[in-house]
C-alpha cells in the first residue's frame, strides 16, 4: 500500500519546568480557560483551523505540518489544530492522512492575530503492492484508521465491512466485532453484550443521538434497525469526558451515510430474493439510495435511503419444565412444551440527510431516519401437564418413569409486536479564531405496540380426564411419551401420542393491547479550543447537554372464560400438521383466520386489572450534563483526562393495590441525584504502526423504567403479610474501569491484545426476603412482610482479556495473497453476591468465551467470506433454587457469503445463513435438564447491487 510519509518534528526532551507546568493544569485551570497560550509577540501570529473527510465529518489524527518552519501538529478529536507564535507572512501547511490525498494550502498570516484554514481531504484508492483492493477493504481500512487513531479504546466497522456479512439486522452485524456478543431471540440478534455487561450495561445513539428504548429496561433492541443505511458503526470500550456516562460495557454509535461523501450524483439499488429452509418460506429484501450535491460551490448534499425486507421463518421448539422433589430426593419433570412457530419479521429503514456548508468556517446538518419492525408470530402449543411428585408411579426418576394422570392443554397465540424507531436532528459547527463551536437538537421517539386483536386461545382436558404416559428424557433434547394403559401398562393408541382434539373443552380466549413509547428531547453543545501548554500542543472542550426524556405505558389484558357457545377445538384446527422435528405429532395445527373469527364472536371479554395495571406507568427522566476535558501531546504520548458532571431529576406515576387489584389507587415518586465522572487515558504511539493504549473510566447505569415506577400488591390479611412490586428506593449501578491494550497495524489490517477490569457497585438482583424495619414502600413500613422486588446487592466485578487479528495475507505465494482472516477472542468473567442465596453468581447475559473467526477470498471482481461465530453459556436468570438458574448453552453458527462484480457498479451476491442448522438450547442448572430447544434452519439469499 503506498502511504504518505508523516514526519513528526520535536523540539528535543521537554524541559522539568514545562513537565512540571503540563502536571499542574487542573480542572479549575481548565475551566476558567487559563492557560490558553498568553499573549502574542508583535511580529508573530497564530493559526487555528480543522481537517474534514468529504463529508465533513473531521478527522482526527490527520498530519498537520508547516515544513519550512519545522513545525507539526496532530489534528485532535474534532479535526482541530492550532499553531501560536507563528511568523507573520504567508505559510504553506500540509495536511495528510493515511487513505487521502495530501492536500497543501497557503495561510497569510497578520501581526497579533489568527488566521483561520479549513481543509478538506479527498479519499483515494487504497493500494496494496501496486494492485487497487476491493471497496470492501478499503472501506474497512478507513474504520481501521479511524480506529487507529481515536483517542480512547474503540472498534469501528464499515458499511462495506457490513455488507460483506450474510446479516440480519444490526445486532447481528455487530456481534462480529471484538468483544461483542449477542442476546438472541427466535434465531435473531436483539441485543448486545459488550466485555461481558448485561444489554442494558451499554448505550446506543445513531449520529451522537441517544435511542429510546420502548421496554421496561435500559437495552437497545438492535433487531428493528437494517444495515443498508449505515456509514459505519464504532463501539467505544472506554468512555471520555464528552460521552455521555449511561455506560458501564460500553458505547455504541452507528453513524448513517453524510450527504456530501460522494461528492456527486449516486444511486444505488439493491434487490435481492430468499429462502429459510424449515418451513419452505420465501423471503425479500432490497435497499435504494439517492445521494446528490448542489450548488454552485457544490456545497449542498442531500441523500435519501430507504431498505425493505420480509424475513419468514418456521422455528420447531419443545420445552420442558423441571421440580426437585424433596421425598425422593431428585428433580422430576413437570410438563413438557411442543410449539410451532410461524413467524414473519417485516422491516424498513428510511433515512434523509441534508449538509450544507454556508463558508469555509461553518456547515449545518439536518437528518432524520426511521426504523420499523413488524413481528408477527403465531405459536402453537401442546403442553403434557405431567404433575407434581404425588402423580408419579413408584420407580420414577428425573430421566424415566411414569406419570399418571395428567392433563393436556392445547393452545394457540397469535402474536404482533410493531416497534418504531425515529431520530431527527438537526445542527452545524462554527469556527471562531481562538475555536470551535459544535451544536446539536434532536428529537427521537421510540414506541412499541401490541395491536388490538392479539388472540390467546386455550382448550384443556377436563379434571375428570387423565391419562396415563412414560417419559424418557435419556435423551434430554428429545424427550419421548407413550401412552400406557394403567391398569395393564401395555401400550396403547399404537404408541401415538396425538391427543384427540375431541377430549378437549374450551377454557379461555383473552386479547392483549399494549403500547410502549419513550420520546427524548436532547439539546448538547461542545466548544473546542485548540492552544498550546509550551512546546505541548493542546485542546480544551467543554460542553453542556439536556436529555429530556418521557416514557408512558399502558397494557391491557381482556379474558372470557365463560362463553357457552364457544366452538369446540376441531373448529378451529386447520390442515397443516404440528411435528416438531420430526417426532413429535401432535395432529394439525390452529387455522389463524377460525381462531380470530371465534374470538370476535366471544360475548364475555373482560378486563383483567392484576394483569394489566401493575404494568402501567408514566415516567419523566431529565439528566444535565456539563464537562470539561483536556488533551494534550507530550512527543508520542496523548492524555486526555477531565471531568463529567450529570444531574438527573425523575418523577413517575403508578397503581398500587391492597386487595389483589379488585381495586387500585394511584401513586406518584420522583428521585434526584448528582454524579460526577472523572476519567484519564493515555496513548502512546510507540511507532507509527504500534500504539499503546490505557483508562481509568467511570460510569453508571440508572435503574429500569419497572424498578423506578412506584407499582406494588400489598397483602395485609395473610398470615404473613406480602410486598410484590417496584423498588423505588434503588440505586443506580456505578463502574469504574481500568483498560489496558496494545495495537499493531499493518497495511490493511491490525493486530490488537487487551485486559480490562470493571469494579461495580449497587448490582441489582431480584429477590424474596424477609422484611425488617429498614423496608418501606412509599413511606409504609414493610417490617415483617414477605417482599419480592429488586433490590442493591454487594459490589460485582467484570475482568476479561481480548485479542483480535484482521489483515489480509498477502505475504503467501501465488493465489494465496489473496486471502484474509478476520479473527478474535474475548474471555470474560464476571461476579457478584446474590442477596437473596449468598452464592456468587456471574452477571445475567455474561458469555465466558466469544469468539469470531472469517476467512475470505478477494481477487478482482469476486469476494467470498466464510465466517463462524460462537459464544459459550451463560446464565440467563435466577431461580429461587440455585439448581435450576436458566442457562442459555453454547452455540457456535456458520455463514458464508459471495459477491460477483458483473461490470463497475452491477455485482450479484449470494448468503446463506446457519449452514450446519445449529439449535439454540437452554438448561436449567445442568445440560440434562433441558428447559428450551429450538432448531432455526438455513436461509439463503440471492441478490443483486446496482451503482450508477
Amino acid at each position: 500500500m503506498n502511504t504518505n510519509s508523516v514526519r513528526t518534528v520535536r523540539s528535543g526532551r521537554a524541559p522539568a519546568s514545562q513537565v512540571r507546568r503540563l502536571l499542574g493544569t487542573s480542572l479549575l485551570s481548565l475551566l476558567l480557560l487559563a492557560p490558553l497560550g498568553g499573549v502574542a509577540q508583535e511580529a508573530t501570529g497564530s493559526i487555528t483551523g480543522r481537517v474534514l473527510a468529504p463529508d465533513q465529518r473531521p478527522l482526527a489524527g490527520a498530519a498537520v505540518q508547516i515544513e519550512a518552519l519545522g513545525l507539526g501538529r496532530m489534528a485532535g478529536t474534532n479535526g482541530d489544530f492550532a499553531f501560536r507564535e507563528v511568523p507573520v507572512g504567508t505559510h504553506t501547511l500540509s495536511i495528510s492522512l493515511i487513505g487521502y490525498a495530501t492536500e497543501e494550502v497557503e495561510v497569510s498570516v497578520a501581526a497579533g492575530e489568527t488566521a483561520f484554514a479549513q481543509v478538506t481531504l479527498r479519499t483515494r484508492a487504497v493500494e496494496l503492492a501496486g494492485v487497487t483492493v476491493s471497496a470492501a477493504l478499503e472501506g474497512q481500512a478507513r474504520a481501521l484508521l479511524d480506529q487507529r487513531l481515536s483517542d480512547n479504546i474503540v472498534s469501528v466497522i464499515s458499511a462495506d465491512g457490513i455488507g460483506r456479512f450474510p446479516d440480519l439486522n444490526m445486532a447481528d452485524a455487530m456481534n462480529r466485532l471484538s468483544g461483542v456478543s449477542l442476546v438472541r431471540f427466535r434465531g435473531e440478534g436483539v441485543a448486545l453484550n459488550i466485555r461481558g455487561a448485561p444489554p442494558e450495561f451499554s448505550a446506543v445513539a445513531i449520529n451522537g443521538v441517544n435511542i429510546p428504548t420502548a421496554n421496561d429496561g435500559r437495552a437497545t433492541n438492535l433487531n428493528a434497525f437494517t444495515t443498508d443505511v449505515v456509514e459505519s458503526v464504532e463501539v467505544s470500550k472506554a468512555l471520555t469526558p464528552d460521552m455521555d456516562a449511561s455506560s458501564i460495557g460500553g458505547r455504541v454509535d452507528i453513524r448513517t451515510r453524510g450527504a456530501l461523501t460522494a461528492g456527486e450524483r449516486r444511486i444505488q439499488f439493491t434487490p435481492a430474493g430468499g429462502y429459510s429452509a424449515l418451513g419452505e418460506v420465501g423471503n425479500y429484501n432490497g435497499s435504494f439510495s439517492y445521494g446528490d450535491v448542489f450548488g454552485r460551490d457544490r456545497n449542498v448534499g442531500l441523500l435519501l435511503s430507504a431498505s425493505r425486507s420480509r424475513i419468514g421463518r418456521e422455528l420447531d421448539n419443545v420445552e420442558n419444565s423441571w421440580r426437585f422433589n424433596d421425598e425422593v430426593n431428585d428433580f422430576r419433570p413437570t410438563q413438557s412444551n411442543t410449539k410451532a412457530y410461524n413467524i414473519v419479521r417485516t422491516r424498513a429503514s428510511y433515512s434523509a440527510r441534508l449538509d450544507y456548508l454556508p463558508s469555509d468556517r461553518s456547515s449545518l446538518f439536518a437528518s432524520a431516519t426511521h426504523s420499523f419492525l413488524d413481528n408477527e408470530e403465531e405459536r402453537h402449543n401442546v403442553r403434557l401437564r405431567l404433575g407434581d411428585g404425588s402423580t408419579y408411579a413408584p420407580g420414577s426418576n428425573s430421566l424415566s418413569g411414569t406419570a399418571q394422570g395428567f392433563r393436556t392443554r392445547w393452545d394457540y397465540h397469535d402474536r404482533r409486536t410493531q416497534t418504531q424507531t425515529q431520530v431527527v436532528s438537526g445542527g452545524g459547527n462554527y469556527q471562531f479564531g481562538f475555536g470551535q463551536l459544535d451544536f446539536t437538537g434532536a428529537f427521537s421517539r421510540a414506541r412499541s405496540e401490541i395491536p388490538r386483536g392479539r388472540i390467546y386461545a386455550d382448550y384443556r382436558t377436563p379434571s375428570s380426564f387423565g391419562t396415563t404416559m412414560r417419559y424418557d428424557y435419556s435423551d434430554p433434547d428429545f424427550p419421548r411419551f407413550t401412552p400406557i394403559d394403567p391398569a395393564t401398562g401395555q401400550v396403547i393408541n399404537n404408541g401415538s401420542i396425538a391427543p384427540n382434539p375431541a377430549d378437549f373443552t374450551f377454557y379461555e380466549f383473552n386479547s392483549r393491547e399494549n403500547l410502549v413509547r419513550d420520546d427524548q428531547i436532547t439539546f448538547a453543545s461542545n466548544l473546542t479550543i485548540p492552544t498550546s501548554l509550551g512546546t505541548f500542543p493542546t485542546s480544551f472542550r467543554l460542553g453542556v447537554k439536556a436529555d429530556l426524556a418521557e416514557r408512558d405505558r399502558e397494557y391491557r389484558i381482556f379474558r372470557t372464560r365463560n362463553e357457552p357457545n364457544a366452538p369446540s377445538l376441531s373448529n378451529l384446527l386447520g390442515s397443516r400438521p404440528l411435528n416438531n422435528f420430526g417426532l413429535f405429532d401432535f395432529g394439525n395445527r390452529f387455522d389463524n383466520s377460525r381462531v380470530q373469527a371465534a374470538a370476535g364472536q366471544a360475548q364475555n371479554m373482560e378486563l383483567v386489572p392484576g394483569s394489566s395495571f401493575p404494568n402501567d406507568y408514566i415516567l419523566s427522566e431529565d439528566i444535565y450534563a456539563a464537562y470539561a476535558m483536556q488533551t494534550t501531546d507530550i512527543g508520542r504520548l496523548r492524555l486526555v483526562g477531565g471531568l463529567r458532571m450529570e444531574h438527573a431529576r425523575s418523577g413517575a406515576e403508578g397503581y398500587v393495590t391492597r386487595d389483589g387489584w379488585r381495586t387500585w389507587e394511584e401513586a406518584t415518586t420522583s428521585r434526584v441525584n448528582t454524579h460526577l465522572f472523572p476519567s484519564l487515558h493515555a496513548n502512546f504511539r510507540y511507532t507509527p504502526d504500534l500504539v499503546l493504549r490505557a483508562a481509568v473510566t467511570t460510569g453508571i447505569i440508572r435503574p429500569r423504567m419497572s424498578h423506578m415506577r412506584p407499582s406494588g400488591s400489598i397483602n395485609e390479611e395473610a398470615s404473613t403479610p406480602t410486598f410484590s412490586g417496584s423498588n423505588p428506593q434503588i440505586r443506580p449501578t456505578r463502574s469504574t474501569g481500568f483498560d489496558l491494550m496494545a495495537e499493531y497495524y499493518v497495511p490493511l489490517g491490525v493486530f490488537s491484545a487487551g485486559v480490562f477490569h470493571k469494579r461495580l457497585t449497587d448490582v441489582v438482583f431480584g429477590i424474596t426476603r424477609d422484611g425488617t424495619a429498614e423496608d418501606e414502600f412509599l413511606g409504609q413500613s414493610l417490617d415483617g412482610y414477605r417482599i419480592s422486588r429488586a433490590e442493591n446487592a454487594d459490589d460485582g466485578r467484570i475482568t476479561g482479556f481480548e485479542v483480535n487479528l484482521d489483515r489480509p495475507l498477502d505475504f503467501l505465494p501465488g493465489v494465496l495473497r489473496h486471502t484474509g482472516i478476520i479473527t478474535n477472542y474475548t474471555q470474560t468473567r464476571s461476579s457478584a453476591t446474590n442477596p437473596q442465596t449468598g452464592e456468587t453468581v456471574t452477571l445475567a447475559s455474561q458469555a465466558k468465551h466469544s469468539a469470531n473467526v472469517a476467512g475470505y477470498f478477494d481477487r478482482g471482481p469476486f469476494n467470498a467470506r466464510l465466517s463462524f461465530n460462537y459464544q459459550s453459556e451463560y446464565l440467563r436468570s435466577l431461580n429461587n433454587d440455585p439448581r435450576l438458574h436458566l442457562y442459555i448453552d453454547g452455540r457456535g453458527i456458520l455463514d458464508f457469503a459471495m459477491n460477483y462484480d458483473i461490470r463497475p457498479g452491477v455485482g450479484l451476491f449470494l448468503e446463506a445463513t446457519n449452514l450446519t442448522d445449529s439449535m439454540q438450547r437452554r438448561f436449567r442448572g445442568e445440560v440434562s435438564r433441558v428447559d428450551e430447544l429450538e432448531q432455526f434452519g438455513r436461509a439463503f439469499t440471492l441478490g443483486m447491487r446496482m451503482v450508477y
